[in-house]
């Protein structure tokens, strides 16, 4: 309960506040999270080609189109963070370029990777992508 004071009447008016609290916040998460197990620990090491070198929990990677890239995998990601590297898994040096990791189009297990050169033009990069859930 709040009570404040009408100045403009001149005399104490009582209000009660309330807070609803059902269904939102920790409540829902916390539900999420007994039904569902995120990809903990998942990662994934992809070639410019599209091609798959080494991960945990990556069930397929997808070459769409020029430096475009879908990666799948076994448990949902859609409430992780995730952060995408430029670089190859054999060699120490891979051209520059950016990256932009969303999720994914399809399902909450996949992310939507775009790579491109520091011009901004569309380009196949290697890629590190590492997936960090609660």
């Amino acid at each position: 309960m709040w009570a404040s004071l009408n100045a403009r009447q001149g005399r104490a008016v009582a209000r009660a506040v309330f807070v609803a609290t059902v269904g939102v916040g920790l409540p829902l998460d916390a539900a999420y999270a007994q039904t569902v197990t995120p990809c903990r620990g998942c990662f994934a090491v992809i070639n410019a080609d599209g091609g798959f070198n080494r991960g945990k929990g990556v069930t397929s990677v997808a070459h769409t189109a020029p430096g475009l890239f879908i990666v799948t995998f076994n448990k949902p990601v859609n409430r992780c963070a995730y952060q995408g590297t430029i670089g190859r898994a054999d060699v120490l040096y891979e051209p520059r370029g950016f990256i932009i990791v969303s999720s994914g189009p399809t399902t909450i297990n996949t992310l939507k990777v775009a790579t491109s050169s520091t011009t901004d033009v569309i380009a196949d990069r290697a890629f590190h992508l590492s997936v960090s859930c609660p």
